[in-house]
């Protein structure tokens, strides 16, 4: 037996309970396209929001969907980040330069 595909024109009219997220969403305001790798692959959204799930993972949410879900309980919910150009990186060297400190990061350095 194949699995039910469902569209918004043969939804089922019975059994909807109204559900509210337990907790809040991190997001941050992006201007223009960008790409998040998710853990279903990479997504592109063309102008939105960068939002990570309860489980820490980014995804993309477009501009206009996220008005009509989330609501800031921040005090400055304009905050944005703006396009940075992408510029490659020189590989780096393969032994430490002799007065050039090493950074070394961790996981929780990044993710916060």
């Amino acid at each position: 037996m194949a699995a039910p595909e469902y569209t918004a024109d043969n939804l089922p009219d019975h059994g909807w309970r109204e559900y509210r997220k337990k907790v809040t969403t991190k997001a941050v305001r992006v201007q223009g396209p960008f790409t998040v790798a998710t853990t279903e692959g990479p997504l592109t959204c063309q102008d939105g929001y960068l939002a990570v799930d309860a489980r820490g993972f980014p995804y993309p949410i477009a501009a206009d969907e996220f008005s009509l879900i989330y609501e800031s309980v921040d005090a400055d919910p304009d905050r944005t980040v703006p396009q940075v150009p992408t510029v490659p990186t020189p590989d780096p060297p393969s032994q430490p330069q002799p007065g050039v400190p090493t950074m070394h990061l961790l996981e929780t350095d990044i993710r916060g």
